[in-house]
């Protein structure tokens, strides 16, 4: 894992070339990590990639609008820990309509209680097990639109949106 990965963009896509065969990656950083001023470089594909977990400020869609993976990676992850406590963006779509269709597990810890989460799960078409470390929310809403493949449904920790 590494920590404020954003404030050195091009040593962390130093790294990720240099470890091709990467079967899981997690990726950890703090919202004011995030920048956008490093030389651009050409996206590397992780080619045996298959759970990615990102956690804190580091956004969905962030891997490829700082050109660190190709759009190429994403079909064969199959497990994703997303927590998105500080992310600056309010939706996981952008990452999940790429990974969706291949999607088995998704671990989703989020404290937002506006998000249409229902909108950023259609593409989950494969998805067996989904996991809430913490939802606060309208879980009720959610629950009447989960693709039929779910097959295991967990919330380690369900608070009224009230309690925020």
């Amino acid at each position: 894992m590494t920590e404020t990965w954003h404030s050195d963009v091009s040593l962390l896509h130093d790294l990720l070339a240099l470890t091709p065969n990467l079967v899981d990656l997690s990726l950890s950083s703090k919202l004011k990590d995030t920048k956008l001023d490093w030389n651009q470089k050409s996206p590397i594909s992780l080619p045996h990639l298959k759970r990615l977990e990102l956690n804190g400020g580091t956004y969905p869609s962030a891997l490829l609008e700082f050109g660190l993976l190709t759009s190429s990676t994403f079909p064969q992850v199959s497990g994703l820990t997303w927590i998105d406590n500080s992310s600056p963006t309010s939706s996981a779509k952008p990452l999940l309509d790429l990974i969706g269709p291949a999607l088995r597990t998704l671990r989703y810890e989020t404290l937002d209680t506006d998000r249409d989460m229902v909108s950023e799960l259609a593409s989950c078409t494969a998805l067996e097990e989904l996991v809430f470390v913490e939802y606060r929310g309208g879980a009720v809403g959610l629950l009447r639109h989960l693709p039929n493949t779910i097959h295991t449904l967990s919330f380690d920790h369900i608070c009224d949106a009230s309690s925020v």
